[in-house]
């Protein structure tokens, strides 16, 4: 279980700010607090989600005139990925913090993440990792 003290208008504030590229200040003068990041984090969520399968974007795919059963099936995946990503992208910011990215990883790296299980994902890195070992990739 993880506690949400959400607000409506601290939620319409970061909407306001990632539709018009305006900076996001913390809630508090000089303080993000856990609460602010997760609320961030949930309105980059929906900004990522309200773009749909990008996947299905890149094919040209209109999801919207494939039968229900496959809109589903498309929503789900979409649900299941962006989770996925997310977490790929907090573990690459750890090793970061952690000053273990660089020897992963070269500056610009680009991957495709899937979650393949309920708790499994798969990462394909495309470019820039030094090593293909150890990813959950193709061939893991």
């Amino acid at each position: 279980m993880y506690p949400v003290n959400f607000r409506k208008e601290r939620a319409e504030y970061l909407l306001d700010c990632l539709a018009t590229g305006k900076p996001i200040a913390p809630s508090q003068a000089g303080e993000w607090t856990i609460d602010d990041m997760m609320a961030l984090a949930g309105a980059c969520h929906f900004g990522a989600m309200s773009h749909g399968p990008i996947l299905a974007t890149v094919m040209g795919i209109d999801t919207t005139k494939l039968p229900k059963e496959y809109q589903e099936a498309h929503e789900e995946t979409l649900f299941a990925d962006l989770r996925a990503a997310i977490e790929f992208y907090g573990h690459l910011t750890m090793l970061v913090e952690d000053g273990q990215y660089d020897s992963e990883f070269e500056p610009c790296m680009v991957a495709a993440v899937r979650q393949t299980g309920d708790v499994q994902s798969s990462v394909t890195v495309v470019q820039g990792h030094k090593s293909q070992r150890g990813l959950g990739g193709p061939g893991e």
